[in-house]
């Protein structure tokens, strides 16, 4: 557990949306569920943060609970509460282990603390069975949406049985439906009431797409993804790499080349499982070896993985990495550049691919990725507030100042969804920001199916999210 022993904490000032979150939440009277509807880049955080501060403070002995969706927001909320000098607890194995080990055969939550874990963890068996064990006197859930997707039984239980709950979420849609209208209450923030009560000007933001024109080799390959998309079995885990496939060739050939090369693994260690227990074609007929058989594939789907392989392997040309390296020459991306460039793509595998050809170039840059430790990611954030240069990450990236100086966003790919766009434009343009922001979306000009294109929504949507 962390926090300042003597309970000193940081005044936060906050204004009229952010005071009046924090009062609606905290009144005895009002409603048990508050659901925000708010965008990113309006100051959610610092009032969810102040939210549980201030919970604390008037209740010294309650227990607070804050699930974010991923471990990168785990510890932002964790360093915020830190540094409003309240008791905090970022809650893993390691930590719920020691707790069991202290509290045998009693609830094991700490009184005083506020505990911030991740929605994945907290799905986990064994931790939603002692989440749920707890009648939590707060609840923060945010980008609630994915408390209320599949899996997440022990959240929504644990929701349900709390005293208060703060749902944060820009698409409330899928969360309003799940309570009785009398148990919750809805705040919605507009953004352009926000800006307007506070005088804060909006940025100029531009957005423009980035062509590039796809040769043979490449649509090739995309009909050969397109074929083995079609001859996959139609259970649960075959839509799932359906659409990885789908992903990583929109990314890059070294995204789409890992994908093909986990697939390929993963059907040689089931064939091999097979073997060993000796299951003929009539066993596998009927499942022996459950959904995992699904990435088996048998027939055309074999002949059509092979020759994806084959197309994988006979590609030379890269046309949007080719564009990518126009872009930055036309921008005069150089290792002594005065812009601030952010890079973003939606794979480990393709950051690290541009990362090379960037070194290739002689451009000098940070790299952050979900797979980094956090010292490694909070340097890589820290280096390119200071100094500047390029940026090059995932699409999973904590709110931090440094990305409000961007002066170049380059979205080597899209986030797989509106929700996900909005989340993340709201990293570079948040509210108050003044300086102009130019965003690039990269798609294909010449695609001739889906498997080689974005949808054809994809820079309205990114304009919407960019300047709501």
């Amino acid at each position: 557990m962390t926090g300042n022993g003597n309970n000193e904490h940081r005044e936060v000032t906050l204004a009229a949306h952010q005071q009046g979150l924090v009062e609606a939440v905290l009144a005895p009277s009002s409603a048990r569920v508050i659901l925000l509807d708010a965008g990113p880049g309006l100051g959610k955080t610092t009032a969810l943060v102040e939210v549980a501060a201030r919970m604390l403070r008037e209740r010294p002995a309650a227990r607070v609970l804050v699930l974010t969706p991923a471990g990168a927001l785990r510890n932002q909320f964790v360093m915020r509460l830190e540094d409003a000098g309240v008791p905090v607890m970022a809650l893993d194995r390691y930590r719920l282990r020691e707790l069991l080990d202290v509290h045998e055969g009693t609830v094991v939550w700490p009184e005083g603390t506020v505990v911030v874990a991740t929605l994945p963890f907290v799905r986990q068996a064994d931790v939603g069975s002692e989440v749920t064990q707890c009648n939590w006197d707060l609840m923060i859930v945010d980008e609630a949406h994915f408390a209320f997707s599949t899996g997440s039984r022990a959240v929504r239980d644990a929701i349900s049985r709390a005293a208060k709950v703060l749902l944060a979420t820009a698409t409330p849609e899928r969360i309003l439906s799940a309570f009785a209208p009398v148990e919750v209450e809805a705040i919605r923030w507009h953004r352009s009431e926000i800006a307007a009560s506070l005088g804060a000007p909006d940025a100029d933001v531009r957005v423009q797409s980035v062509l590039y024109d796809l040769d043979e080799g490449e649509i090739d390959l995309a009909r050969a993804v397109r074929d083995l998309r079609n001859a996959l079995a139609h259970g649960v885990q075959s839509r799932f790499v359906s659409q990885v496939l789908a992903g990583t060739l929109q990314s890059s050939p070294a995204a789409l080349e890992a994908s093909v090369r986990r697939l390929v693994e993963r059907r040689r260690q089931l064939t091999d499982e097979a073997h060993e227990l000796e299951l003929d074609d009539d066993e596998l007929d009927k499942g022996a070896l459950g959904e995992r058989e699904e990435l088996i594939p048998v027939g055309p789907a074999l002949e059509a993985l092979n020759e994806l392989v084959v197309k994988l392997e006979a590609v030379v040309s890269d046309s949007k990495l080719r564009a990518f390296r126009n872009l930055l020459r036309d921008l005069d991306i150089d290792p002594g550049t005065s812009r601030r460039v952010c890079v973003a793509t939606t794979r480990v595998a393709t950051a690290f691919y541009l990362s090379a050809e960037l070194e290739s170039l002689g451009i000098p840059h940070r790299l952050l990725h979900g797979g980094q430790g956090s010292d490694d990611r909070e340097s890589a954030l820290s280096d390119f507030g200071r100094l500047g240069g390029v940026l090059l990450t995932t699409m999973v990236l904590p709110s931090d100042d440094a990305l409000r100086s961007v002066t170049d966003l380059m979205l080597y790919d899209l986030p797989p969804d509106a929700a996900a766009v909005d989340r993340f434009l709201g990293n570079f343009n948040p509210l108050g920001r003044t300086e102009p922001l130019a965003i690039y979306v990269f798609a294909p000009g010449n695609a001739p199916f889906e498997e080689a294109s974005y949808p054809a929504s994809s820079l309205s949507r990114v304009f919407a999210a960019a300047t709501a």
